[in-house]
C-alpha cells in the first residue's frame, strides 16, 4: 500500500497523469487508457479495467480514488424545467449547480468556489463571503452529478455559478483541459464559457496561456463610480484597465467576448447608459447579453420594466452594438443568474 494519501483521479490533469505514468515506467498511452476508464460510467475501481495489466491495476487502486458523481442533497425543479441541485462536499460545505433546458438545448451552470470574495451588491452568493476554492475533482463531481441527474450530456457548460472562476484558475484550467481531452468528454471549447467579474490577474494569465473555453465578462455599469458602488472589484481593477486587458485577450484568441449587463431599475438602465455602453465596447469584439435583475429577498434592487429593458436594447442596437436579451429561467426556485446560495451554504450540522 502506498504511504501517500489516496488521490482523486479527477484532480489530475492529462499532463499530470502522463507525467505520473512516465515516472512509474509506463508509456504515455497508459494515461489515456486510465483516463478513459475513469470517465466510463460505472467504473469505481481500476481492478475492473481488464485492459490494464494486473500489477498496474493494483498500483492504481492503491494510489487513486475514482470519486462518484455528486448526488444532490436537495433538488428543486421549476415549472420551466430548470433544476437546482444542492451538493454537499466532503467537508460538509455546500454548493449549488443548475441544469437549464431550453428547447433543444441544455446548459449546465457550475460553481467554482464556495462563496465569493468580490462582494457584488446585487448577487446572493456575495452574502456568503469567500469560504474556499473548489478542487478540479469537485468541478468534475458537479458535472457528472448533473449528467446522472438529467441522464444526458449538456449542450453547453458555463462556469457562472457561485464564485469568481479566475480566482480559482488552477482548478478551472485543469477542469476545462480535462473535459476537453478526447479520453474524457472530448468537449468542444466553443461549448464551454468562463465568466469573470473583472479579476485582472486571472484575465492576464489566460491571455498568456489561453483556455479551451470562451469568455464572458460581467460589466453591469458604464462608469467607474457606479461600477465601484455595485461591484467593489472595480475599486481594485477599474474599467480602463479591464477593457484594455479584454482587448488584448480578444486579439490573442481571435474571438469575441460576451459582455453580461445586469439591468437594475434606476441604477444602470437609462438610455444614456446604453449609449455610453456602446461607446465603451466599440473597439472590443463583443456581443452584449442583457439580463434583467432577478429578485433576491433582502437585496435592495429591483428589475426594470419590460418596456425599459426593450428601450435599453433598442438604444444599443441604434448605436450599432450587437445585443441580445437573456431569458431568465429558474427564478422561481432561486436558480437564475445572481440567485445561487441564498440558503444551505453553511457547514451542515
Amino acid at each position: 500500500m502506498s504511504a501517500n494519501p489516496v488521490q482523486d483521479i479527477f484532480n489530475y490533469s492529462p499532463r499530470q497523469l502522463t507525467g505520473l505514468m512516465q515516472s512509474w515506467g509506463e508509456t504515455p498511452f497508459r494515461a489515456k487508457q486510465i483516463m478513459a476508464a475513469a470517465w466510463t460510467p460505472g467504473t469505481s475501481l481500476f481492478s475492473q479495467v481488464s485492459m490494464l495489466p494486473l500489477a498496474l491495476r493494483k498500483k492504481l487502486d492503491d494510489f487513486f480514488l475514482i470519486s462518484k458523481p455528486f448526488m444532490p442533497k436537495n433538488l428543486v425543479t421549476s415549472t420551466d424545467g430548470t433544476s437546482k441541485a444542492l451538493f454537499e462536499l466532503s467537508d460538509k460545505l455546500q454548493i449549488e449547480s443548475v441544469a437549464i433546458p431550453f428547447r433543444n438545448r441544455l446548459t449546465f451552470c457550475l460553481s467554482s468556489q464556495v462563496g465569493c470574495s468580490l462582494g457584488c451588491r446585487f448577487c446572493a452568493t456575495a452574502r456568503m463571503g469567500f469560504i474556499r476554492n473548489l478542487t478540479t475533482a469537485e468541478l468534475v463531481g458537479q458535472l457528472r452529478g448533473l449528467i446522472a441527474l438529467v441522464k444526458r450530456l449538456p449542450t453547453s457548460i458555463v462556469l457562472m455559478g457561485m464564485g469568481e472562476p479566475l480566482q480559482n484558475l488552477d482548478s478551472v484550467r485543469s477542469f476545462v483541459e480535462l473535459i476537453h481531452h478526447p479520453q474524457a468528454l472530448n468537449w468542444s471549447a466553443n461549448k464551454t464559457t468562463i465568466s469573470t467579474s473583472g479579476w485582472l490577474p486571472g484575465l492576464e494569465a489566460i491571455t498568456q496561456n489561453p483556455l479551451p473555453a470562451k469568455l464572458a465578462f460581467s460589466l453591469n455599469a458604464v462608469t467607474d463610480g457606479m461600477r465601484s458602488q455595485i461591484m467593489p472589484v472595480n475599486r481594485r481593477y477599474p474599467l480602463a484597465d479591464i477593457l484594455a486587458a479584454l482587448k488584448k485577450y480578444a486579439q490573442a484568441k481571435q474571438e469575441s467576448i460576451t459582455v453580461e449587463y445586469v439591468l437594475l431599475k434606476g441604477v444602470n438602465d437609462r438610455p444614456e447608459d446604453a449609449r455610453i455602453l456602446a461607446r465603451l465596447l466599440k473597439s472590443l469584439p463583443s456581443k452584449i447579453n442583457l439580463i434583467p435583475w432577478n429578485e433576491v429577498a433582502g437585496i435592495p434592487f429591483h428589475s426594470p420594466s419590460a418596456e425599459i429593458v426593450q428601450q435599453f436594447k433598442t438604444e444599443l442596437l441604434k448605436q450599432g452594438a450587437l445585443a441580445t436579451l437573456r431569458l431568465s429561467r429558474g427564478a422561481a426556485i432561486g436558480a437564475a443568474c445572481g440567485q445561487l446560495a441564498r440558503q444551505h451554504h453553511r457547514r451542515a450540522a
